[in-house]
């Protein structure tokens, strides 16, 4: 019994290797199926996909993902002249399992912690000095601060800023955010951020305030006597943040998965506005991949006035510079 097992065993391994082989020598292009020429083929491919694998230090140890981001690089970096601190980012990965569990569009969110600095070139003209800038964002090492450029390159990306926020809750938001780096990530997903204000000592909504969402506050009742778990998740961090101004921004805990919780989609609101988003996002792609109407009504108006700046921008093509394009071939004849 064990050798018709290992008989079939090598027979399907043998056929799969039969298979990958045909794979990797399929015509490149020049439709020659020479052995020689197939044998190049493969070896050329073996090197590609050799050069894609990488260690990783859990199981199965070893990858060949080679996931290419929607948001180049140059489109991440061109993002950078227009944060300011406190904005807020959001993003999207393709391809995660996580996606799944986390309901909506947009899956990841942040903080921006400084902005750019204004200055000039050689020639006089204002430029702006992006170096070095810094978000906070929880991910599974916990609270980090880092490059504003880690996120920002994704699929799927947006800024979003405060609307009615002034200089002195700007400062207290950045504040706030950079209290807490070094927390944990909270796999639980409690948002106790009553309990976390407390135990900063951060200004926020006070329980009085908080006490106004009174279904909210029933049905969150359990968390806010509990002690604080040390954790914050993504959206978590934003809201702590941001908490002094929750209601402007109506960061309001809702029911999803069986949590209370803040989706980084109820965060794309009338209580922010859009400063910059990846070209990849759309009102289509928004709509289809679970954004709610008043969000894609946000990106469409945005997209609606960046069209309009373009056609602004664009040079107006005078009589006179008609009737001169209009002369230049037979000129040329001429000569």
């Amino acid at each position: 019994m064990r050798s018709y097992i290992l008989y079939g065993t090598l027979i399907l391994l043998g056929v799969a290797m039969i298979a990958w082989f045909l794979y990797i020598t399929r015509s490149g292009g020049d439709h020659d199926r020479k052995v020689r020429t197939r044998l190049g083929r493969a070896w050329r491919r073996l090197v590609f996909w050799a050069g894609d694998i990488r260690r990783i230090s859990h199981f199965p140890w070893i990858t060949w993902d080679a996931h290419e981001h929607l948001v180049e690089y140059d489109e991440a970096a061109a993002a950078l002249p227009h944060v300011r601190p406190g904005d807020i980012g959001l993003h999207r990965d393709r391809g995660y399992l996580s996606n799944l569990a986390i309901p909506g569009f947009m899956k990841h969110a942040w903080i921006h912690v400084d902005g750019p600095v204004s200055c000039t070139d050689s020639e006089g003209h204002a430029r702006f000095d992006t170096t070095g800038l810094q978000i906070v964002e929880a991910v599974s090492e916990g609270v980090v601060e880092r490059s504003a450029l880690f996120p920002i390159r994704s699929d799927y990306t947006i800024i979003l800023r405060p609307r009615e926020a002034g200089e002195r809750e700007v400062a207290r938001a950045v504040e706030k955010a950079r209290c807490i780096v070094g927390c944990e990530y909270d796999a639980d997903f409690k948002f106790d951020i009553e309990e976390e204000l407390e135990h900063f000592g951060a200004p926020g909504a006070t329980r009085e305030e908080a006490a106004e969402d009174l279904q909210e506050i029933d049905v969150f009742s359990t968390n806010l006597a509990a002690e604080w778990d040390g954790g914050f998740s993504c959206t978590e961090t934003v809201s702590f943040a941001w908490w002094h101004c929750r209601r402007a921004l109506r960061l309001f805990r809702k029911p999803a998965r069986g949590k209370m919780v803040i989706l980084a989609d109820d965060m794309i609101n009338n209580g922010f506005e859009i400063v910059w988003m990846s070209e990849s996002v759309t009102p289509e792609v928004a709509a289809k991949l679970g954004l709610g109407e008043e969000g894609v009504e946000m990106i469409r108006a945005w997209r609606r006035r960046q069209e309009e700046e373009k056609r602004k921008a664009k040079p107006k093509r005078t009589s006179s510079r008609i009737f001169k394009e209009r002369k230049k071939p037979a000129d040329a004849s001429l000569n």
